[in-house]
């Protein structure tokens, strides 16, 4: 029996080696966590950055379109007509401008005059 429990502490390891041999798993892991957390946020800007690059030129070509058409529509004189009758509409809100919606009234059967500004303006739409 003496022998038995001698060859067991024998072949038992020390404990200074299990807890160095815990501690550098503990900080293997760590590093290897917060490499792996680097190289995913790493990885997630450069992704941004080519999807930015790549829709960069498309969205500046949208915005350039718009603002020509912006232009070619105010260069119509009836898109200013269009702007003053609008303008005339949004002031009777305030009381201003009452008595020209009023007028504009009395050749449409509209209901509001938002909808007489509108007939006038767009009257293929109906």
């Amino acid at each position: 029996m003496e022998i038995l429990r001698s060859f067991k502490l024998a072949h038992k390891p020390p404990k200074l080696v299990i807890e160095t041999a815990l501690t550098v798993t503990i900080v293997l892991v760590a590093f290897s966590s917060s490499n792996f957390r680097r190289s995913v946020v790493h990885n997630a800007e450069l992704f941004m950055q080519f999807m930015i690059q790549d829709r960069k030129p498309a969205l500046q070509s949208y915005l350039a379109s718009i603002e020509a058409a912006i232009l070619t529509n105010g260069s119509v004189p009836l898109t200013a007509k269009a702007m003053k009758d609008l303008g005339v509409t949004w002031g009777t809100r305030g009381g201003a401008g009452e008595k020209e919606v009023q007028n504009l009234s009395m050749f449409a059967s509209a209901a509001s005059p938002y909808d007489v500004h509108f007939e006038r303006n767009h009257p293929a739409v109906k």
